[in-house]
């Protein structure tokens, strides 16, 4: 289809079955029935292709994808199946509608090169997206809902997070996801990050609700904060796993897994009338690489906590532990201060 021109497909839907149709020409396909990827092998390649209006994929991707090489607009993409997608170097594929990736499927971006996916509005993401080629999602809201982000390869992600069912961002070891969206809420739900790679985050990964749990498991990430007093709530830890930056605004509690690390790598304070509990069953470290202040309260309400490394800097706040509890930090003295320990 010719630039400035239009196919108008009134027909019934047209299905791609084990085979490849190439759609070119820098045009506009507007189709009132659906283009379905209906077989494990379909192939839709956009290439040159302007725009269309309904793409649907109706049976799980193995061989098959929709590949993009040159910029491309789909206004409205179902997908009730696994679908694979690989868009090529300084391309872009624009999804108009919100569409969702269901419980159970997946949504794969392949291949080696740096494309764009573009939401023109919202990617509710209840099944699994699978980061593995060094792509950037861009615009619109990725809704986590319940679903697992899955990141293998090194990639960015500029659309806003949203968090409104328990799910998990996975990381691999080696990669790195960077986030330059609004903050991450986690809500009055739990979100887990795991994975061993790094989230480098322009904007906090925000505890925000009372009942906030920010479930760490072997990942690096570089800012988190405390924005709402937990209650129930708490940032866990049962994998060595790394903060950078780390904002206590408000009340926190901390949940170390026995044996397991929480390291902060810069300096971080406790400010007045704000405390942050140590609670679990115990055993864990805090490693500091610089300087705690604490002008606040930090109580250790489980047995065998220990503060390692670093200095924690007595700024007029309180110290207190009701169980056995180990300070290997230096200790500095800044202001009248005051430690409590449990008798027995």
């Amino acid at each position: 289809v010719q630039p400035q021109k239009t196919l108008k497909y009134t027909g019934d839907d047209l299905q791609v079955g084990s085979n490849t149709i190439t759609l070119s020409g820098g045009g506009t396909i507007e189709n009132t029935n659906r283009l379905i990827l209906d077989n494990p092998a379909s192939i839709v390649a956009m290439n040159g292709i302007g725009q269309i209006s309904k793409i649907s994929v109706t049976s799980p991707l193995t061989n098959g994808k929709l590949s993009v090489g040159t910029d491309a607009i789909i206004q409205i993409f179902e997908h009730t199946e696994s679908s694979k997608l690989e868009i090529s170097d300084d391309a872009s594929l624009t999804i108009q509608n919100g569409f969702e990736v269901p419980q159970n499927k997946s949504m794969e971006l392949t291949g080696s090169d740096n494309g764009t996916l573009i939401l023109g509005d919202k990617l509710t993401l209840a099944g699994i997206l699978k980061i593995s080629a060094p792509d950037k999602l861009s615009g619109g809201t990725l809704e986590l809902k319940g679903g697992t982000l899955a990141v293998n390869e090194n990639s960015v992600i500029e659309s806003a997070l949203t968090h409104i069912d328990k799910s998990t961002i996975n990381v691999i070891s080696g990669k790195t996801l960077k986030y330059t969206g609004s903050e991450a809420k986690v809500g009055a739900l739990e979100m887990t990050l795991s994975g061993g790679g790094f989230i480098d985050n322009l904007n906090d990964f925000a505890l925000d609700n009372p009942n906030s749990i920010l479930s760490m498991s072997g990942i690096e990430i570089s800012k988190v904060s405390f924005t709402e007093d937990l209650t129930n709530g708490q940032l866990t830890v049962d994998n060595d796993s790394v903060i950078k930056n780390l904002t206590n605004s408000k009340s926190s509690r901390i949940n170390i897994g026995s044996g397991d690390r929480l390291t902060v790598e810069n300096s971080f304070e406790i400010p007045a009338n704000i405390n942050m509990q140590f609670v679990g069953s115990g055993s864990g470290i805090m490693q500091i690489n610089n300087t705690l202040t604490l002008s606040g309260t930090v109580k250790f309400y489980a047995p065998d906590y220990k503060l390692d490394n670093g200095t924690l800097a007595l700024n007029g706040g309180t110290l207190e532990s009701r169980d056995n509890t180990t300070v290997a930090s230096d200790i500095q003295h800044l202001s009248d201060s005051t430690v409590i320990v449990a008798s027995g």
